[in-house]
């Protein structure tokens, strides 16, 4: 007899507390909170309050985005939708790069990489650089300059000069 008792209260010991129940439909307005969960199509979003809501993310918001949100621990924020909760997308806590007086744009990093699937293009009046996904870089403009400290060095099979 002394036995069970040991064993109910072992199992009294390591039962858990049962989890806040995920809700379905939030009121009015607009509710910050964050990503903790996501499933296949839908993200449960714990908000400022505590409150547990399964939500999905409205139509022009990126699940990209909302993944970015959830390893990062950003604020999302949560309406009430026709069919549930919607995800509106993140609120934004730090400045993005901002025109400078003199109206440049400026991105700074220790490294600063750009990425296309078929191609980039850089354009300042008539002067382009394109590269495409063949490997193809073609420099156009009137004139160019090359302005070299140490060595140029060409490395091709066959190099054409008009």
């Amino acid at each position: 007899m002394a036995k069970a008792a040991v064993s109910r209260v072992k199992t009294r010991a390591v039962a858990k507390a049962p989890e806040a129940p995920v809700v379905e439909a939030l009121a009015r307005g607009v509710h910050p909170g964050r990503i903790e969960v996501r499933s296949r199509d839908a993200w449960r979003v714990r908000l400022l309050d505590g409150t547990l809501v399964r939500a999905r993310p409205a139509d022009e918001v990126d699940p990209a985005l909302l993944d970015d949100c959830f390893r990062a621990r950003r604020t999302v924020l949560v309406a009430a939708g026709p069919a549930g909760a919607l995800i509106l997308g993140a609120l934004q806590t730090a400045s993005a790069p901002a025109r400078e007086a003199d109206g440049a744009v400026r991105v700074r990093g220790r490294r600063v990489e750009v990425q296309a699937d078929e191609g980039i293009e850089l354009r300042v009046g008539a002067s382009a650089i394109r590269l495409d996904e063949r490997g193809v870089i073609k420099m156009v403009g009137n004139r160019m300059t090359l302005d070299v400290a140490a060595v140029v060095r060409v490395l091709s099979a066959l190099v054409e000069l008009p």
